[in-house]
């Protein structure tokens, strides 16, 4: 029982560490469009 709750602790971390990346990278990607689009 222990051990399964573990394993789901460990996978919500992983996700929610996913989509804070990914969060980071759409970000990322729109500031890169922007300044492309600002500087041209």
């Amino acid at each position: 029982m222990k051990k399964e709750l573990f394993n789901i602790f460990i996978i919500t971390g992983v996700m929610i560490a996913c989509a804070g990346c990914v969060m980071q990278r759409v970000e990322t990607t729109l500031y890169l469009m922007e300044w492309s689009k600002a500087v041209h």
